[in-house]
């Protein structure tokens, strides 16, 4: 399964719109869209027709459109933690957000808020910032049927 993992766009639903034309041209097109908030609007413009999207608000995000500050969800066997990340304080360290990833027993934790890229594992869960999409970055997140999530931290 390939996901595209984006954050922080903040109204530029043109880069997103870039990204996926960049990705859906490829032989194995995504299987689905998660955003981590702040540009709620801009993600929710692209959730029809897709086998898997979930999105949660940011700080940013005024209009909730039904969208919470969290989502734990499975994937290819993989509990996936979905969040901004300014609950947990994560331009202040991502030990908050580890404790969260580990409380719901998640092996994957996305995150924004930064506006920085980040793939690192910590503790059995993988801990991944795609970047802020206004500046053109994102991540795609393969789940293989059997083994470790992999990333590619991407820019457009």
């Amino acid at each position: 399964m390939k996901l595209l993992v984006f954050s922080d766009s903040h109204g530029r639903r043109d880069l997103m719109e870039k990204a996926l034309a960049k990705e859906e041209g490829k032989e194995k097109k995504p299987d689905g869209i998660l955003f981590a908030g702040d540009g709620l609007a801009d993600a929710l413009a692209y959730r029809e027709g897709r086998s898997v999207f979930y999105a949660v608000a940011g700080n940013c995000d005024s209009a909730r459109e039904g969208a919470g500050l969290e989502a734990v969800f499975t994937l290819q066997g993989l509990t996936i933690y979905l969040c901004h990340g300014h609950r947990w304080h994560v331009k202040m360290g991502t030990q908050r957000l580890l404790y969260r990833a580990q409380e719901v027993g998640a092996q994957v934790a996305i995150y924004g808020h930064t506006h920085r890229q980040k793939a690192a594992s910590h503790n059995g869960v993988l801990l991944l910032n795609p970047g802020a999409l206004e500046a053109g970055k994102y991540a795609v997140l393969k789940l293989p049927k059997e083994g470790p999530p992999e990333v590619k931290l991407k820019e457009l």
